[in-house]
């Protein structure tokens, strides 16, 4: 097999050096960047958003039980044997069944009440901040690929 022989020049070594330190000192700002996005918000005071957001309660709605309405009495025939001797016993009367006591039926209505908020803006997630970022990281890393393959081939 053939052998490759060494370059001339001699200063491989020493740019591949600068190329890990500069992606090395690429990796520690990425970091750095993270740890202020977490932790700069809590030291500032921007970090219990959750408060100021709508919480949902549970309510509990208590439904009444319906009654069945019963059908309206028609019109009937009734014989009904008449006592020809006169009562002995002057007690309580029986109500008679012809008369009987109307039962009211009320039904109470439930209103229920639910007012839309009148804030139509969008929650404020984050999410462009993260895109930007992830998108500035794509536009630095394009441009180190560059550099380094222009080094590469001068």
């Amino acid at each position: 097999m053939a052998e490759v022989a060494p370059s001339a020049g001699g200063g491989g070594g020493r740019r591949f050096l600068l190329i890990i330190g500069g992606l090395a000192a690429l990796l520690i700002l990425g970091f750095v960047v993270l740890g202020a996005l977490f932790v700069l918000p809590g030291l500032f005071g921007g970090g219990d958003q959750t408060a100021a957001l709508p919480t949902a309660t549970a309510t509990r709605i208590v439904i009444p039980p319906t009654f069945t309405r019963t059908p309206l009495p028609t019109q009937t025939v009734v014989v009904v044997a008449q006592a020809t001797t006169a009562p002995t016993d002057t007690a309580t009367p029986e109500p008679s069944p012809e008369t009987a006591t109307p039962i009211p039926i009320t039904a109470t209505p439930i209103p229920i009440t639910a007012t839309p908020s009148a804030d139509t803006s969008l929650p404020d997630t984050g999410g462009g901040e993260d895109l930007l970022v992830l998108f500035g990281g794509g536009l630095l890393l394009l441009g180190v690929i560059v550099v380094v393959r222009r080094m590469r081939s001068a």
